[in-house]
């Protein structure tokens, strides 16, 4: 055991950032040994003796189940996308006058909440790993976080429903454009169809 009031105050210094840079980089899932350096003669031993390495070459990648969030599968992802996404999150906190700095948004990325629509789900679900994920946020800012994720993807699904009934729409056109009477041979089932999608758009 060594006692800590004999460590030097320096050094007890450096032992504590170390640590911390350690937690950080296992958070992210990061490589933390050095594994780069003996990755090719590790595989060079599994060629000699013709046993499959199930890790392609040169690929940094991380099967931190976090990264999955929820309860879904360990998630296999390049760690530059999930700073990728976190950059997203913080424009977005930014933009809406939320928390945004790397402090506030780290619990977020801990807990594979990296992206607005992720956070936006959890939030409808009242999922309580977003106690969690927003633990650096005051209980103000969490509440408008996920009122304002949730009206966002809303909107998000609402648009692409708009498009997929607008698609469908055209589609019929070229069907059945409108021209003539039904009774010149266009179909009545299409032609109904539209009719119903025509008035759907325009009550929506």
């Amino acid at each position: 055991m060594v006692n800590v009031s004999k460590v030097p105050e320096d050094i007890f210094m450096v032992i504590r950032v170390v640590t911390l840079i350690r937690g950080m980089l296992a958070a992210f899932a990061c490589d933390l040994s050095c594994s780069l350096v003996w990755e090719p003669f590790a595989r060079r031993a599994l060629a000699k003796y013709n046993v499959a390495c199930p890790v392609p070459e040169g690929m940094v990648a991380s099967n931190n189940p976090v990264h999955g969030g929820g309860a879904r599968p360990p998630l296999t992802r390049r760690m530059s996308g999930i700073f990728r996404d976190m950059r997203r999150v913080a424009h977005w906190m930014q933009t809406k006058g939320l928390p945004h700095n790397r402090q506030a948004l780290t619990p977020m990325a801990v807990h594979g909440v990296t992206s607005i629509k992720r956070l936006a789900e959890l939030a409808l679900n009242r999922d309580p790993i977003l106690d969690s994920a927003l633990a650096r946020f005051t209980a103000g800012d969490q509440e408008r976080a996920k009122a304002l994720a949730t009206e966002e993807f809303k909107e998000q699904v609402w648009q692409e429903w708009r498009e997929q009934a607008q698609r469908k729409e055209r589609e019929l056109e070229q069907e059945a454009p409108l021209m003539g009477t039904i009774s010149e041979g266009r179909p009545v089932a299409a032609v109904k169809k539209k009719s119903r999608i025509a008035r759907w758009l325009r009550i929506k």
